[in-house]
């Protein structure tokens, strides 16, 4: 054996090494009694010194890529530290840019009739929807999904002098459908999201990347046809339906149901019904460096809900009954009937391998060790096993719980996912946002802006602008009990404040008030919790409030009591679009907060609607906690509409990524948004000196009066649960690696937070 690399972390090294021929890995690890659960807390990340394995066989071979460096020679799908060694890739500092694989290597040295080989798995766990069991379900818009995974089975052996190596790949991932369940229960019913064509695109795109890299896919579905997963089970054949590709084949066994009462050799009912898919497909044998003897031509694709227990017995099962082919064509094994079954050392030896291997996927993914892992190792379910699956799932519910939020922001802030402002948010919600949902929020409210527009502008007009802020949901009053989000349409004439519903995508209703009408506009800071940093800067809580006499005011409510108010006359019949008719408005001033500001003439009945900026990446609908500013947008859009000029020329979307390219305060937005009313106000001759005022509109001291003391106490409570669990995290780490973490990494840490 030839050392080809150490790694040194703390008092563990980590030395890969490598044999004459190229696929004889082993990895050896100092034999310290704490050593594994330091490999643990790694989630078993294999680092690459010299032979790719983040890339598999027949593409290794396919791709020639043998004079490379050694990071150009892998899938990129699974380099877990990419975004880390960006510097080094940057100045192409080749020797200090080692690829790390999240995932399992097992090699073992084996015998049978006296011949000698080397039984190797590699998974390979993809970064493209990293993360937590119920953290990153179903599939993301670019067509990855969650916890996919690519399982090579390898077996080497030198014949004649010759290396024969020979390998069968399998692929994992969760139903690639928009779905989601929730991590408070121990079994929950999962919940479809998103519409049709949504669901229907990244379905495309999923498969789409299986045929170009696979070919001809076999879908093996082990969710149950009947009780809670049946209805993703449904949509997941329905969409494979309606996608109707040739070289897709769908296949479903109900695992719980055809295996009631622990009869797992009815798995090999499943085996039975894909031998034609065997033969079609085949498998890769390379013989020495560039004779090839076949290909595989196909892929099986295996899904349950979580893709680890069931999906590890029948991927078992399958790699099992490959195995016995190539061992009778490589002349190791004369069974015909059995296969490895007549060798009992090899056979435990292959159990004891998968069953390691799902152990390891599901710790990833699951933070425990596979269920039905006692078929997998021995080949029957007995009581022990039972027992610990009833603690595995015990020990989940623990997990996804209560730590998986922190875990799951680790890893996107790792991968490059999240700035550290994912961090904040989990402070804030308990959860965190997914990598791409930024960017659909901020299509999701360019759209609203659109609809509204197109709903409510009368036909003689044309807007100008358009921006989405968050206001008080009572009138005329600057702090409410609840706030939601508006849609602001600007013209040459009016200004149009929409209540627009996203899940519906229609308006609610609107109020138009003309320019001409318009007073006078205040801006200023607008805090509105003091709880949290992020929500009391004033730079980033920033806010402005629009004053105007009633009898400019006219609105429409899309609501089965279709009542209406105008007190000019309806400037047009466009409005009648929301589909209500004429009416009267029953809102009044009664039991309202008086305005922030005082005017000279009180003969006229004058009314106003503050509006506050939300942070720029915010994912979902904007509440009062929703400061702060917007990060450097490297991987997300801006979802403030209002940081974008939303003419005629290109979409919002066009502009938003062509603008907002840097950090955007809540103030700068305001700034914009009032300077271009402002300008609005004066081309009509509305806009004399002093019709801007800037003076604070919730200050620091008034909110912080205004922040109950129970809310306080709430907002304690959960900070300290969230500070026990990153603690309790970092001691783990700091007690399994012997000073891999130090007291001072602990509140360095928690300062950051």
């Amino acid at each position: 054996m030839q050392q080809r690399g150490l790694l040194a972390f703390g008092k563990v090294s980590l030395m890969i090494l490598e044999a004459q021929r190229p696929l004889m890995l082993e990895i050896q690890l100092k034999r310290e009694p704490w050593i594994q659960g330091f490999r643990k807390k790694l989630y078993h990340c294999f680092v690459q010194t010299h032979f790719s394995i983040l890339m598999n066989l027949q593409k290794y071979e396919r791709g020639q890529l043998k004079d490379q460096p050694l990071w150009k020679q892998i899938n990129k799908k699974f380099w877990w530290n990419e975004h880390i060694l960006k510097s080094f890739i940057e100045l192409e500092l080749h020797a200090w840019i080692l690829p790390i694989m999240q995932g399992y290597v097992q090699s073992e040295h084996c015998e049978i009739e006296d011949r000698v080989f080397d039984f190797i798995i590699i998974s390979r766990r993809s970064r493209e929807r990293p993360g937590l069991r119920y953290q990153r379900r179903g599939i993301n818009e670019q067509g990855a999904v969650a916890n996919y995974v690519e399982t090579e089975q390898i077996l080497s052996i030198k014949i004649d002098d010759s290396n024969h190596n020979v390998s069968f790949v399998q692929v994992r991932g969760s139903i690639p459908l928009f779905w989601s369940q929730s991590p408070y229960s121990l079994k929950p019913k999962p919940v479809l999201e998103r519409s049709l064509d949504e669901n229907a695109e990244a379905f495309s795109k999923h498969f789409d990347m299986l045929l170009n890299t696979y070919g001809h896919t076999n879908c093996v579905n082990l969710v149950e046809s009947n009780g809670r997963e049946a209805v993703i089970g449904a949509a997941y054949r329905e969409a494979l339906r309606n996608l109707g590709h040739k070289d897709i084949e769908y296949i479903e066994f109900d695992f719980h149901k055809e295996c009631k009462g622990m009869k797992y050799e009815n798995i090999s009912k499943l085996v039975s019904i894909l031998d034609k898919n065997f033969n079609s497909m085949g498998y890769f044998w390379q013989v020495g460096d560039n004779e090839v003897h076949c290909k595989q031509m196909g892929i099986f694709r295996t899904n349950c809900m979580d893709c680890l227990d069931r999906t590890n017995v029948v991927q078992s099962a399958l790699a099992r009954d490959v195995l016995n082919l190539q061992l009778l064509r490589l002349g190791i094994s004369e069974f015909i009937d059995g296969g490895i079954s007549h060798y009992e050392e090899f056979e435990n030896i292959f159990n004891d391998v998968w069953a390691n291997n799902g152990d390891s996927i599901s710790r990833e993914y699951a933070g425990t060790s596979a269920l039905k892992g006692d078929f997998t190792r021995i080949g029957k379910r007995n009581l022990q096993g039972v027992f610990n699956d009833a603690s595995n799932s015990l020990a989940r519910l623990y997990q996804n719980t209560f730590k998986d939020f922190f875990r799951q922001a680790t890893i996107d802030y790792f991968l490059g996912n999240h700035s550290l402002e994912v961090f904040q948010e989990l402070q804030q919600k308990f959860e965190a946002s997914q990598p791409g949902d930024a960017e659909r929020w901020a299509k999701v409210r360019a759209n609203a802006i659109d609809i509204s527009s197109s709903i409510v502008i009368v036909d003689n007009e044309e807007k100008v602008n358009g921006w989405t802020f968050l206001s008080p949901s009572e009138p005329n009053t600057v702090r409410s009990k609840s706030y939601e989000e508006k849609v602001l349409l600007l013209t040459q004439k009016a200004l149009y404040v929409c209540t627009f519903h996203y899940r519906l995508e229609k308006v609610i209703q609107f109020k138009r008030i003309g320019l001409g009408e318009i007073i006078c506009i205040q801006k200023g800071e607008y805090i509105l919790s003091t709880l949290y940093p992020s929500c009391v800067t004033p730079e980033d809580n920033y806010g402005f409030v629009i004053y105007y006499r009633a009898s400019g005011e006219s609105s429409r409510v899309n609501s089965g009591s279709m009542r209406n108010n105008n007190n000019t006359s309806n400037p047009s019949n466009k409005t009648n679009d929301t589909g209500t008719g004429p009416g009267t408005n029953t809102r009044t001033n009664s039991g309202i907060n008086s305005s922030p500001m005082s005017f000279k003439s009180e003969n006229e009945d004058k009314r106003f609607i503050a509006f506050k900026a939300f942070r720029s990446n915010l994912v979902g609908e904007a509440t009062k906690f929703d400061g702060g500013a917007g990060e450097t947008i490297s991987n997300s859009l801006s979802n403030t509409i209002g940081m974008v000029r939303n003419t005629n020329k290109g979409t919002d979307e066009d502009k938003t990524a062509e603008l907002v390219r840097e950090r955007v305060t809540s103030k700068q937005v305001v700034n914009e948004v009032v300077d271009e009313l402002a300008k609005a106000c004066s081309d009509i001759g509305n806009a004399e000196d002093g019709f801007v005022v800037e003076k604070p509109i919730i200050g620091f001291a008034e909110a912080n009066k205004n922040t109950g003391i129970m809310t306080k106490v709430g907002f304690k409570v959960k900070q300290a649960i969230y500070l026990f669990i990153i603690i309790k995290f970092c001691i783990c780490i700091d007690y399994q690696s012997r000073g891999l973490w130090s007291v001072g990494n602990y509140f360095n840490m928690i300062s950051i937070l």
